[in-house]
């Protein structure tokens, strides 16, 4: 995926580059990817040296909680997209 481009559920990962750039949040998190041109934002949060959680940001403060890490983030966006990018479980 090219930076800045979607895929076909709108969503869009970013390139190392520009998460060096852009890539904080007022809160210290780590943005790597967007939903929707920026819609919401995709962060990481340092759990330990070793482990990263993975949120979705609303700006203003507001995260939730998606995944315990990104390995477990990539499989729910493979099952789920939209589980993915809301923090929604399957029913």
């Amino acid at each position: 995926m090219v930076d800045g481009e979607m895929d076909e559920n709108y969503w869009s990962l970013w390139t190392p580059e520009r998460i060096v750039q852009e890539g904080l949040t007022p809160e210290g998190y780590i943005v790597f990817a967007d939903y929707l041109i920026d819609s919401h934002l995709h962060v990481l949060r340092c759990e330990t040296t070793e482990k990263s959680s993975v949120h979705a940001w609303f700006g203003s403060g507001h995260y939730v909680r998606i995944a315990d890490d990104l390995d477990s983030f990539f499989s729910l966006y493979r099952s789920n997209p939209l589980g993915a990018m809301f923090g929604q479980r399957k029913s």
